[in-house]
């Protein structure tokens, strides 16, 4: 070989040695650098790990119980320990916390905090956790899921719980599940799963995940008829308010569509659809959906019925079941006059009046209301009455002074509310579960302002509005309301025996009214007037009989108009008789024009069932089967206004049904974050 062949060589040897030298050397300075980031990534990987698993526990204690807060009133308590002790975990009085063994045999923690840890006076009404349980976590979980109102979040700011400018929705649930591991937790013993950890390396990842359950299998429809479904469509007949929507002579259905409950729009009938609308435009579409269905009994709809293109019209099979809500499945108050968790309050009839010195105040009459309605007309001879407390002590069998808040009535003050309409003078509050207790003479609840039970306009001009007692009464049925403020813990459940009648405004703001008979409520058109700004409120009623929402409010004096109000509602109305929506006057009511000049809009948002029978009766169940008293020709929806929307979305189906499960929760949205701070 040459010479100068083999310095080359050499060269490129020399060279080459030279590389893998360095490569050597840096991969050995590297190592541990890369060992380090190895068990980074796996300690990430564990710490998501134990997040997933605390995500997977919450669902399942969801199941089992909708109202589940890891335990608030009692602990420590072990819910789960597996014979090999790979998953411990122990509730205690709000606070969840739980530790996984890996396959490696490494440790890793999920941790939940429900408790505010502020005593029981705070706001959460919890006892402190013990010592042991206490944690760290900056943010505060909360389950919404039963309840028809929102509620506030709450997080550590400077060290203090403090409330946060955020709230959970009705029906949703707000989780802040942390999920831990690393070689901090090397030590963990599973009799001690909250350990505080060791100072060797911790990786912490946090989750805020909002979800909701559906109930895709159990309502399915906007609206359940046992009888048949009519909507008269009447258009407004004076000017219209410039500030408010213009909407055509419509029925309109439609659906929320969430995750997990995809079910289209939807109508169900046993017996006939019928819309009927007075639009100039005789084409004019007066029934839409979205490709949505339309079940009759028959297959078609009325001839006076007029659907858009996109609407599928089927027959509604005669053993095709409804949703079945039987009478002792639905949320109600307790009877027991010793309740100390129910106001136990005298069944009669309830009058706001102006007081001499010009507040209100509110008179009771043990008397049902068409007793009332007689007797308040001779004024030589008044019905015996009591002027009651603000607290109404004196009508409450189980009266007591620590919770006198539980029922109350509350005059407006409009200077610390300037957004409360001035006509609002006062507030019959409800906190808490309400049972009506039946006196000797009545087993009623009648609610209703001085001038008395005005639900319609007068036939002539000679005649006053039916029920109207004092024409020129300073209280009217846009004075008061009837208004549900439950406490944090949950909806408040006002539960009669007898009829229900209000005639007042009506704010359901996580509420229900549960009645063995007749529910009526008139003047109820402000059932959004005093809507929160999230558009959370919402108001479930079930009846043995008849259920009627009226809005019509007179105007002025003894033989001036009223308008039919604009009625937006949420929940669930349940009925075994008949559903009435009044936004305007029904067909064959002699109105004269003059004497009412709108007519309302309804937005109902939830399912209404008018299921014409008695849906636990032993024998016969059926839809329209009349049982329970009811009778044939029973399981109508009627419909009265100017536009209708009825919008399908089960979740307010907790807020009556007790026994509710749900088919799935989905989740709204999920944010992670390192460590256990926002």
């Amino acid at each position: 070989m040459p010479v100068h062949r083999r310095g080359f060589l050499l060269i490129t040897t020399i060279l080459i040695t030279l590389v893998v030298v360095m490569v050597v050397g840096a991969a050995i300075r590297l190592a541990p650098t890369a060992l380090v980031s190895a068990s980074h990534y796996s300690d990430t990987q564990q710490a998501m790990m134990a997040l997933d698993i605390g995500l997977e526990y919450v669902r399942n204690r969801l199941k089992e119980d909708m109202s589940w807060s890891g335990s608030p009133n009692s602990g420590p308590t072990t819910v789960v320990q597996t014979p090999d002790d790979s998953l411990v975990v122990v509730e205690d009085h709000g606070n969840v916390v739980g530790l996984v063994r890996f396959d490696s045999g490494q440790y890793g923690q999920f941790r939940i905090r429900f408790n505010h840890q502020d005593g029981p006076d705070g706001a959460d009404g919890m006892e402190n956790p013990s010592a042991d349980y206490e944690l760290d976590l900056g943010v505060v979980s909360l389950n919404n899921l039963i309840t028809g109102s929102p509620r506030a979040l709450y997080a550590t700011q400077s060290g203090a719980l403090a409330q946060r400018n955020e709230f959970v929705q009705p029906f949703q649930a707000y989780l802040a599940v942390e999920g831990r591991a690393g070689p901090a937790f090397r030590d963990s013993d599973p009799l001690a799963p909250n350990r505080a950890p060791g100072k060797l390396r911790l990786t912490s990842r946090m989750a805020e995940v909002r979800m909701e359950a559906t109930y895709s299998e159990t309502l399915d429809a906007a609206a359940m008829a046992g009888g048949n479904i009519d909507a008269y469509l009447r258009r407004t007949l004076g000017t219209m308010d410039p500030t408010r929507p213009v909407e055509p002579n419509q029925l309109k259905i439609a659906s929320a569509w969430s995750e997990g409950s995809k079910s289209p729009p939807r109508v169900r009938t046993k017996g006939s659809l019928s819309v009927d609308s007075d639009s100039p435009e005789a084409s004019q579409v007066n029934l839409s959906t979205e490709e949505g269905f339309l079940n009759t009994s028959s297959g078609t709809v009325s001839g006076t019925t007029r659907v858009n293109p996109t609407t599928t019209i089927t027959t509604e099979q005669p053993s095709a079941e409804f949703y079945n809500l039987e009478w002792n499945e639905v949320h109600q108050s307790s009877s027991d006059p010793l309740s100390t968790d129910t106001v136990n309050l005298k069944a009669g009839t309830y009058v706001v009046e102006e007081a001499g010195n010009g507040e209100p105040q509110i008179r009771y009459f043990d008397m049902g209301l068409d007793e009332y309605l007689v007797a308040a007309q001779d004024s030589a001879n008044p019905p015996p009455s009591v002027v009651l407390d603000e607290d109404l002590k004196q009508v409450r069998n189980n009266y007591d002074a620590s919770r006198s808040n539980a029922i109350r009535l509350h005059k407006t003050d409009h200077a610390s509310n300037p957004k409360a309409a001035k006509s609002l003078k006062a507030q019959l509050l409800i906190r808490d579960n309400v049972y009506v207790n039946p006196t000797a003479n009545t087993s009623e609840f009648n609610f209703l302002p001085a001038r008395g039970f005005v639900d319609g306009p007068p036939l002539s001009a000679t005649e006053p509005h039916p029920g109207d007692l004092k024409p020129f009464a300073s209280y009217t049925t846009r004075s008061i309301m009837f208004q549900f403020v439950p406490r944090d813990e949950g909806q408040a459940t006002f539960t009669c025996p007898g009829e229900v009648n209000i005639n007042s405004q009506v704010h359901g703001f996580g509420g229900a009214i549960v009645s063995e008979s007749d529910i009526n409520m008139v003047g109820a058109g402000a059932l959004s007037a005093s809507e929160i700004s999230d558009g959370g409120d919402g108001l479930s009623l079930y009846s043995k009989g008849d259920i009627t929402i009226n809005t019509y409010r007179p105007i002025g004096g003894k033989h001036t108009g009223g308008r039919y109000a604009d009625m937006s509602l949420r929940g669930v109305v349940y009925a075994w008789g008949d559903v009435n929506f009044k936004l305007a006057p029904p067909p064959g009511d002699p109105v004269d024009p003059a004497f009412y000049n709108l007519n309302g809009y309804l937005r109902f948002r939830g399912s209404v069932v008018a299921y014409g029978g008695d849906p636990g009766d032993p024998v016969d169940n059926s839809p329209g089967s009349g049982t329970g008293g009811i009778g044939g020709n029973k399981g109508h929806l009627k419909i009265s206004a100017h536009y209708a929307e009825l919008r399908y979305d089960p979740k307010y189906l907790m807020s009556l049904d007790k026994l509710s499960t749900p088919g799935n929760f989905g989740f709204i949205s999920y944010t992670l974050h390192q460590g256990s701070q926002l």
